[in-house]
């Protein structure tokens, strides 16, 4: 398993402007790949230190490197794609762990990336424009040539990975850097997320912080093939067994609660039904915005995770979304990080800090206030209020192991379903016990394992065994 991370709770970065700061790629051992029992401890085998900037995204190739007889090949353990703040894409070869009997120690070191993909060449002018580098993701058709990633300035670009190509490739003694083979601006704002169509090789959909959900034909992207406008869409997965898409979305500005949906289209893919059937089927329900979403193409299952430390996983899904029009009957709460008072905090004024940003007695405003630096300025502090005011207790929910079968009583399966039984706090609060990441393995054989990684800094694997037969 590959964990990416900050080094601290409290950094903060903008995504417009590139960075190139020191940063650490974890490669755990998580036991063997046929596993369904936690027998075995996660342990670190490798520690990957780079100066690329935050990396806000991280997928390995989709290939099977068991199927090849070429030996460095199989000591391969896979390749890494890597979003970088820096405003590239480096790929990285990472080799098979041979640490990984007790007592051994994990191993520090820099990988030389086998390719970096560059959005311009070095000296363009226009290469400080593109911002970070925010997703990522391999074309899930083999032989999996080309690379998608999304930028901070609402542009997709396309790599072919497998290009000889004298005008796109650049070599630097024994660096090798890729030019993008398609370059399309379908946003105004960062594109949060974006996948391939499984089953056509020249689709693609994306998502954005400007309120918009597109699919695109890499050769005509100013014609977009699907377009919709609802909340700030976070999040996109593009099943392999089904027609529809997963989007997760955070709808503060709207009357409806953030949620994951299902955007259903067959009708787009003329299947001649109702155009009723192309209007979204919400399949978990949260109060605040919903981070991530992951797809589990083996057992047909939704994970989805949230801002206020909710992990939800929506099960039996048909072609519509439609199977259980109530949430209580397909819904399965996973955990959630609950927090406890441990004293009263009087809150005194402090020397360059405030919990007030605008004083409302005032008869005028500043208009030249900088959000962005009144925010970091105080991140601090109220990241440290919050651990010294309350507790963290990370609360399983998982009854005999994520039984098929809930009572529609149980208080924590009404909690997820209906939003008034929801907890609101305020904005710090929410930030600290927030989930960012969620993710299945993809892997035949353990893909009865969830992994989620939350903002405190830990990551937890969860095993759906019951969901395997």
């Amino acid at each position: 398993m590959a964990v990416a991370c900050h080094g601290s709770t409290i950094e903060h970065h903008n995504p417009s402007e590139r960075e190139s700061s020191r940063g650490l790629i974890q490669i755990w051992y998580v036991g063997k790949i046929h596993q369904t029992s936690h027998s075995c401890k996660p342990k670190l085998v490798y520690g990957i230190c780079h100066e690329y900037g935050p990396v806000y995204d991280l997928k390995w190739c989709p290939a099977n490197y068991e199927d090849y007889e070429m030996e460095e090949i199989k000591e391969r353990l896979g390749i890494l794609a890597l979003a970088c703040g820096d405003g590239s894409v480096r790929i990285l070869s990472i080799p098979r762990p041979t640490n990984i009997g007790p007592g051994s120690q994990p191993v520090f070191c820099t990988l030389d990336p086998v390719l970096t993909l560059l959005t311009h060449k070095n000296n363009a002018f226009e290469t400080q424009r593109t911002g970070f580098c925010l997703c990522v993701r391999w074309h899930p058709l083999k032989p999996h040539r080309k690379i998608a990633a999304g930028f901070a300035d609402g542009s997709v670009r396309i790599w072919d990975v497998a290009s000889q190509s004298m005008f796109l490739k650049i070599e630097e003694g024994n660096a090798t850097s890729l030019l993008p083979i398609i370059t399309m601006y379908p946003h105004s704002y960062a594109v949060r997320s974006i996948d391939w169509c499984p089953y056509n090789k020249d689709i693609i959909a994306t998502v954005s912080c400007d309120k918009s959900f597109k699919i695109l034909h890499i050769q005509h992207p100013n014609n977009p093939l699907f377009v919709t406008k609802r909340g700030i869409f976070l999040d996109i997965v593009w099943p392999k067994t089904r027609l529809g898409l997963f989007v997760t979305e955070d709808e503060c500005f709207n009357i409806l609660p953030g949620s994951a949906r299902y955007q259903v289209l067959e009708n787009h893919f003329k299947l001649n039904l109702a155009e009723d059937h192309r209007r979204p089927v919400i399949t978990t329900r949260h109060k605040t915005a919903a981070w991530s979403c992951s797809y589990n193409d083996y057992l047909d299952l939704v994970a989805t995770s949230d801002t206020s430390g909710d992990v939800i996983v929506c099960k039996d899904q048909d072609s519509q979304g439609t199977k259980y029009p109530k949430l209580q009957h397909k819904t399965e709460p996973v955990y959630h990080i609950d927090r406890e008072e441990i004293e009263e905090i009087q809150s005194t004024p402090q020397e360059g800090g405030s919990h007030v940003l605008v004083d409302l007695g005032q008869k005028h405003y500043d208009e030249d206030v900088n959000l962005c630096e009144s925010y970091k300025k105080h991140q601090e502090r109220n990241v440290k209020i919050c651990c010294e005011k309350y507790k963290y207790t990370l609360v399983d929910t998982n009854k005999y192991e994520y039984t098929r079968y809930r009572s529609p009583k149980d208080k924590d399966l009404n909690r997820c379903c209906f939003g008034h039984l929801k907890r609101v706090d305020d904005i710090p609060e929410l930030e600290t016990r927030s989930v960012h990441k969620v993710s299945w393995n993809m892997n035949y054989g353990s893909h009865t394992w969830l992994a989620s990684g939350t903002r405190i800094g830990l990551v937890r694997l969860h095993n759906f065994k019951a969901w395997k037969t």
